[in-house]
């Protein structure tokens, strides 16, 4: 038992060996005769499809209405399918023919596999997965920011667009991703644009700040996405975070008292 973990690192190693050699030199098995077939095109299809439907709106839609799966976790889960699917079309074998019985020659050595699929149609796996290691890390992030709440204080600055100048006594309010505000209490921005807010309810990154400025008649919302996110070092304590910068401008201007 105390070698178990050993053993188990030592068949994963085997297994990433063996992976690399189909993947990337085709040493795994002996190379198919003829060069494409027709009957692989199917085949060779349902990676790229399944990479249409994740980003497509109408297809995933109904895909999403079908199975009843949420519309983040869907593009992820399709492009996975296709990603796994490219690895299985690269790596699938066909089980050599067994020895007659009483064959002793060992001229030609033990029975070999053979790939299961033929080059072509491999290459354009081979093609079609390195085009999916793009989206894949782009779509898990999308799912886990509107599927992993933020933590209940929220901090940033806000900025005037036109001057750049820091807005201060703003009030802020957070709004879920159902139009309801979970703020908890008041919270203004102070002489440099910076503020805190607190939620009395976890969201995510679908949720939106809400600004009321004094000098404008309606109030701004502001989205709480990655790309608006800042890490101001040295500066920021480590734990004033998420930390956001955004710039604002006023569309309809407080009329003049």
């Amino acid at each position: 038992m105390l070698f178990t973990p050993l053993r188990i690192l030592a068949h994963l190693c085997r297994w990433l060996v063996a992976l690399a050699g189909d993947l990337l030199f085709d040493t795994g098995a002996t190379k198919r005769a003829e060069l494409f077939s027709p009957r692989e095109v199917s085949v060779a299809l349902v990676a790229p499809l399944s990479g249409a439907v994740a980003w497509i709106d109408l297809p995933r839609k109904i895909v999403q209405q079908f199975l009843g799966i949420t519309s983040n976790f869907l593009p992820l889960a399709l492009l996975i399918f296709g990603f796994l699917w490219c690895i299985l079309v690269i790596v699938a074998k066909d089980l050599p023919v067994a020895r007659p019985a009483g064959f002793t020659s060992l001229r030609d050595g033990p029975p070999v596999p053979t790939y299961r699929n033929t080059q072509v149609t491999r290459w354009l796996a081979k093609l079609m997965l390195l085009l999916l290691l793009v989206p894949i890390p782009r779509a898990a992030l999308a799912w886990a920011d509107t599927t992993f709440a933020m933590p209940p204080k929220i901090y940033g600055y806000i900025l005037d667009a036109q001057s750049g100048q820091p807005i201060e006594g703003a009030r802020l309010r957070v709004i879920n991703e159902n139009g309801i505000d979970v703020t908890s209490g008041e919270w203004l921005s102070d002489s440099t644009g910076f503020y805190v807010v607190e939620t009395s309810a976890r969201v995510t990154r679908l949720a939106s700040l809400e600004v009321y400025r004094r000098d404008c008649q309606v109030p701004q919302s502001l989205s709480l996405k990655r790309e608006f996110e800042v890490v101001l070092k040295p500066l920021q304590d480590e734990h004033l975070r998420p930390m956001f910068r955004h710039q604002l401008g006023c569309i309809f201007p407080a009329r003049p008292s």
